[in-house]
């Protein structure tokens, strides 16, 4: 059983989750949110968005990287790029924890795939505070991956673009990722009182108490140890609209330009 509200968390060996006990604050580069020329609404916004792994895996670029590509670290080396095609935010696609991988399988996927690969979106959260050891140059290092992505952040920002994420709070991957914490309490409930099912997993129940603060907290924790400038919500609709003018409220505190795409 895993702490939800842990920031570090790795499944490498695809059988046993693992934690550590980290001060994410006290890691890497001191941030800021971003300043963006030219940027006052958000129907200034031009939106780049992009799979960290995707970004730099073509091998025709391979010689061109000095780390290892689908990292946090090659994806800076090619940040360049995306400034010059005017982009104000990079969208990145979800870089928390997610369940189906395996971190330690760094193989390039050359040819068609559509089963039966090391390949994910991400889109089966594990963990609403952890970051995906997928995207680390050593997955086995807990505060690596943090670092390497406030060093991504930092070189986003120096170039005058926001970074927003793409999140995950609907459901998560397996159903006994939070009941096995409290039974019949994170999810939403069937009327048999059997716990809502959503994509294979539990379906977040944002109306209960601990639920909310789950999501709000997860918010407030990129937002204030990344500097995150804004969130794209993954199927928002299943939502209480509570918890998202709430979860929009403590963003906004943090951060009152906050760009919200949901």
């Amino acid at each position: 059983m895993l702490n939800p509200w842990r920031a570090w968390a790795s499944d490498t060996d695809s059988t046993i989750g693992k934690g550590a006990i980290v001060n994410a604050k006290q890691l890497g580069p001191k941030l800021d949110f971003a300043s963006i020329q030219g940027y006052e609404t958000r129907e200034d916004a031009i939106i780049y968005e992009i799979h960290v792994r995707d970004f730099t895996s073509d091998h025709d670029i391979s010689e061109t990287l000095q780390a290892e590509f689908g990292t946090f670290a090659s994806f800076i080396e090619k940040l360049d790029y995306i400034k010059n095609l005017g982009v104000t935010h990079i969208q990145l696609l979800p870089v928390m924890s997610y369940y189906f991988i395996d971190e330690l399988n760094r193989d390039r996927i050359l040819n068609y795939t559509s089963a039966n690969n090391n390949y994910n979106w991400g889109y089966d959260p594990h963990s609403y505070f952890s970051l995906s050891g997928m995207y680390s140059q050593d997955p086995r290092n807990p505060e690596l991956r943090i670092i390497e992505f406030k060093n991504l952040i930092q070189e986003i920002h120096n170039r005058g673009m926001g970074v927003t994420m793409d999140v995950v709070y609907n459901h998560t991957a397996q159903m006994h990722i939070l009941e096995d914490i409290e039974p019949n309490y994170y999810h939403f409930m069937n009327l048999d009182a059997s716990p809502r099912e959503s994509f294979g997993g539990g379906r977040l129940g944002t109306t209960h108490a601990m639920s909310r603060r789950l999501l709000i907290d997860s918010i407030c924790y990129f937002t204030e140890v990344f500097k995150i400038d804004g969130f794209r919500f993954d199927m928002m609709g299943d939502h209480d609209a509570t918890t998202i003018q709430n979860a929009f409220d403590a963003k906004k505190s943090h951060q009152p330009e906050c760009f919200n795409d949901w």
